[in-house]
């Protein structure tokens, strides 16, 4: 795997949830062989999900129907939780403050549409 590939999924230009459901599999046998830690790889279908969730956030693809907010369609564990705080905490070098406060000011705002959304669209 050439480093550029690996670059670029960390710094978001290109998301990892974009990679073919067999590139990722065999990344995932490649790395096993190569001794990754096996949590670590349990986590890779958690880190795609969070990848997803802030990509739509900060793309505010939800074009503002709570029903097809990503929050919406995921159930959220532990593993989720702790992978998007770490990728949005201050210390994190992968999301800049600039895109931390628009994260937050979307996801402010999904919030708020929950409250005002009919019934059928919750």
């Amino acid at each position: 795997m050439d480093v550029n590939t690996l670059k670029a999924w960390e710094s978001g230009r290109r998301p990892l949830g974009n990679v073919k459901a067999a590139a990722l599999h065999g990344i995932t046998r490649r790395l096993r062989v190569l001794g990754a830690d096996a949590r670590a790889l349990g986590q890779m279908t958690a880190a795609m999900d969070v990848d997803a969730t802030i990509t739509a956030i900060l793309n505010d693809s939800s074009n503002g129907k709570v029903a097809e907010h990503p929050l919406a369609t995921l159930v959220i564990d532990r593993t989720w939780t702790r992978l998007l705080t770490a990728t949005l905490c201050e210390s994190s070098r992968l999301v800049s403050s600039e895109e931390r406060r628009h994260f937050c000011t979307n996801l402010r705002r999904a919030v708020e549409a929950t409250f005002t959304a009919p019934d059928d669209e919750r």
